[in-house]
């Protein structure tokens, strides 16, 4: 409930401010409510037409509800605006790498195997420590039968996440 009155605030206090809209389209999006998310992301990016994560989760909210085509238009309008974006906090150096992250994925899901690979493979290239894009790149790998590359990704993916017992199945 906070982050509904925080979001809310936000808005009464800055309502020319793309952010606030960004923090109530989140709040929605985070509660299964797609539809809700869109209208406010929406105001976020007509507010800011250059405000990448707005753009994100505007995929995100057509993603869920397997909208691929949407999901797509938005994610690459993200990726266009984030090439320069730099934070380190998202294991961020040379750019934003959650957008080819997100295409992949949308990709991977219309069985466009090979598309997927080389989205996530430039994820991989802008973030190499990212444990997600190492682990999308083993499920392309396991897809496409490539066993041992898919143990060795999955492996190395579950090692930066500091998972010391790789044991799976009960012995």
């Amino acid at each position: 409930m906070h982050f509904f009155y925080l979001a809310h605030r936000l808005v009464d206090m800055y309502p020319e401010s793309a952010i606030s809209w960004f923090a109530v389209g989140c709040y929605y999006f985070l509660n299964g409510k797609a539809d809700a998310a869109r209208r406010f992301l929406s105001k976020a990016t007509v507010l800011d037409q250059v405000f990448g994560p707005a753009w994100l989760v505007y995929g995100h909210s057509f993603a869920v509800e397997n909208e691929h085509d949407q999901a797509m238009a938005a994610y690459f309008k993200a990726l266009q605006l984030m090439k320069g974006c730099h934070l380190p906090f998202l294991y961020i150096g040379k750019g934003c790498h959650l957008p080819f992250l997100y295409i992949g994925l949308e990709y991977g899901l219309t069985n466009s195997t090979k598309l997927a690979e080389r989205f996530f493979n430039q994820a991989l290239a802008i973030a190499p420590h990212d444990p997600f894009v190492l682990h999308e790149l083993g499920v392309v790998s396991f897809q496409s039968q490539d066993y041992a590359t898919a143990k060795n990704l999955f492996e190395n993916a579950l090692s930066m996440l500091g998972v010391e017992d790789l044991t799976v199945l009960p012995q």
